[in-house]
């Protein structure tokens, strides 16, 4: 069954703890292009136009006063990823000219407005942090589903959103994780059906545009 999309503003309105993911950070998956699936300059263009206008979206969203958060761990992924050094890439004279002149100057657009994005996810203090029973429960549930986290292949930075989203999801009101990233969305579901988790206390989005946010319905194994 399809669930209605819902706003990123319907969300947060609906639970008190939303986490997203660097992925759902940078672009939704309607008509979207990975940048190391791009093969043209002007796909990368379109990609660095898409992470730059989701950076702006995130950024104004928190300005005026929208709750989500991310894990210590998808900042620092964002942070590395908005690396980008144009003056290095644009000499006056013999530069690149063109479609990859314009690429670079997109880039540059990209960088700096993730950069502002992250200054405001700091300033407004949306770095999401465990308490110290929080930790550790997470450790132990770290340690109890190590196996199947292994087995779906995540990434420490998915295993650390993934958990930390399940550990508020039994100490603190309803939680929701945004995600694209379908092996945390297979082990979400492994988790709930393990754990026993009531699925309206742990949701999980998937971006699918600009503004419009897919609800995964779970289904329970018998």
């Amino acid at each position: 069954m399809k669930s209605e999309l819902k706003s990123l503003n319907d969300i947060t309105l609906a639970y008190s703890t939303v986490l997203l993911d660097t992925c759902a950070l940078l672009y939704p998956l309607n008509g979207s292009l990975s940048r190391s699936n791009a093969r043209t300059i002007k796909e990368k263009i379109l990609i660095s136009e898409q992470m730059r206008d989701s950076a702006i979206f995130f950024k104004e969203f928190l300005e005026e006063g929208g709750n989500f958060c991310v894990t210590p761990l998808i900042l620092g992924e964002y942070i590395k990823g908005s690396y980008y050094s144009y003056k290095n890439r644009i000499k006056k004279g013999r530069g690149p000219k063109g479609d990859l002149l314009e690429f670079h100057r997109k880039r540059k657009e990209e960088s700096e407005e993730m950069r502002r994005l992250i200054r405001v996810l700091e300033d407004n203090r949306r770095i999401f942090q465990l308490d110290e029973d929080e930790q550790r429960i997470y450790r132990g549930l770290r340690e109890k589903y190590s196996k199947t986290l292994r087995r779906n292949e995540l990434r420490e930075t998915n295993i650390d959103f993934l958990v930390s989203g399940v550990v508020v999801s039994k100490t603190r009101n309803p939680t929701c994780l945004i995600s694209n990233n379908f092996r945390i969305l297979r082990s979400w579901g492994d988790i709930l059906n393990l754990e026993k988790i009531p699925y309206r206390q742990l949701r999980f989005f998937l971006r699918r545009d600009f503004d419009a946010f897919e609800m995964v319905y779970f289904r329970k194994k018998i």
